[in-house]
């Protein structure tokens, strides 16, 4: 009898150990990351449009779509992962202010801030986060010797759907001192500041899960999925301009999955999601948890902002009142071209667009040489990544050069050797 009775109790409980795990919580999750200013629409090609015809992207289509997302999907969250600032005539002309405008429009849950948003120093970004509605969230610097941005912003905070508390952190890549001008902010490492926030809501908080919103790049970021304590379940990524897509995208080449999921070294899934750049996609997830806010299950994929997105009216108001003051001075035409110079094909191979700015910078210190020499200069050397979009055949603009070149940079002369111009040349990947 007694042999028979504990057979039956393992039996019920192996029964129990194997059922599914109860349901928790289900999250739409949009997002955006690396917006750069793009207010207007664009061609394909991330050019100028020169007709509505083909046209995509911008800030009225992202609008409608994030606005109609979070008025639609179950328990919503909208988070936008940095770089917002810079990239168009919008930001140059208009910096900081026009960027907090029109984002304040949007349903956004939580930000983070991208490297760009340091490219006016602190007293370009300070102002912007007295004004922004959003709460920003990042974790890994140190403001001591900073005062002016202290307060605005929070390592993380906490936002509540069907009673559950997730918490939601951000951090932005330590590059960024090496890149732009962050005064004497400390950057901290990016995984440990990470995981120092999420231990503290899960333990003294409470919170269900823990979202990170990140400015670190699609590789960093899979590396800190790695890393990452048991708790954090979601990174919201950004700084790379990674289109993470299921099949064939529309446009735009996928790097990887969308959702990429990566078990950590706690033994738990993290998913890792990015949207491509410029307002050309917006990112839609969903996710289900379990009653232990554990991943069990997803589903979703970027949504391409092409035409049938339809523009908000009233959006387009606003968006008319800056256009009108841009386009007195962008419209202006400078020069003509027979061709298509491309962007696209700088970040692999040589390409028209490339060679042009460079000849044209050799041409422009060509006319400062002495009588000894053909020209100042012979070499001339810019990275793709300062290349932010294509020429359309026709007449070029102001606008397609600002959009083209928005970076304000100077252009640098000096001296190198021969064997430094070759180590420059064998690096370059």
């Amino acid at each position: 009898m007694s042999i028979r009775l504990t057979v039956t109790l393992i039996f019920v409980i192996c029964l129990m150990s194997s059922a599914p795990l109860s349901f928790g919580l289900q999250l739409s999750v949009i997002h955006i990351n690396d917006f750069h200013a793009r207010f207007e629409e664009m061609t394909p090609s991330m050019g100028t449009c020169k007709t509505t015809a083909n046209c995509i992207g911008g800030f009225s289509r992202m609008y409608t779509l994030i606005t109609q997302l979070y008025r639609t999907r179950p328990n919503p969250i909208s988070l936008n992962a940095g770089d917002n600032f810079q990239g168009t005539l919008w930001y140059n002309m208009f910096k900081w202010n026009v960027t907090q405008f029109f984002l304040n429009m949007l349903p956004t849950d939580a930000m983070t801030l991208g490297n760009h948003e340091f490219d006016d120093g602190l007293e370009g970004i300070v102002p912007f986060l007295r004004s922004i509605n959003i709460p920003v969230v990042l974790s890994n610097i140190d403001d001591s010797l900073e005062p002016s941005i202290r307060n605005l912003y929070r390592k993380s905070i906490i936002i509540e759907r069907e009673g559950k508390k997730i918490g939601v952190i951000g951090v932005l890549t330590s590059g960024t001192k090496d890149v732009s001008k962050t005064g004497k902010l400390l950057f901290l490492d990016e995984v440990e500041s990470v995981n120092s926030e999420a231990r503290r809501l899960l333990d003294q908080e409470g919170v269900f899960t823990v979202i990170v919103v990140s400015h670190c790049g699609f590789e960093s970021e899979i590396k800190m999925a790695k890393r990452v304590t048991r708790g954090i379940s979601l990174i919201v990524g950004g700084h790379s301009n990674t289109l993470l897509y299921n099949g064939e995208p529309p446009i735009g080449v996928a790097t990887g999955k969308y959702p990429t999921v990566i078990e950590s070294v706690n033994n738990h899934t993290v998913l890792i999601i990015q949207a491509d750049c410029f307002a050309r996609y917006v990112g839609n997830l969903s996710v289900e948890y379990d009653a232990s806010g554990n991943v069990i299950s997803w589903e979703g994929n970027p949504i391409y902002l092409d035409q049938n997105i339809p523009k908000n009216e009233s959006v387009e108001i606003h968006l008319d009142y800056y256009r009108q003051q841009i386009n007195r001075i962008s419209n202006r035409v400078l020069a003509k071209t027979n061709v298509l110079l491309d962007h696209v094909s700088c970040l692999s191979s040589e390409c028209n667009l490339g060679n042009l700015i460079a000849d044209s910078m050799i041409a422009y210190y060509s006319n400062q040489s002495d009588k000894d020499s053909w020209s100042k200069t012979a070499v001339a050397i810019i990275n793709s990544g300062a290349i932010r979009s294509s020429i359309s055949k026709g007449d070029i603009t102001l606008k397609d050069l600002q959009n083209s070149l928005p970076f304000e940079d100077k252009l640098v002369y000096g001296e190198l050797q021969g064997k430094h111009i070759k180590t420059v040349m064998e690096r370059i990947n």
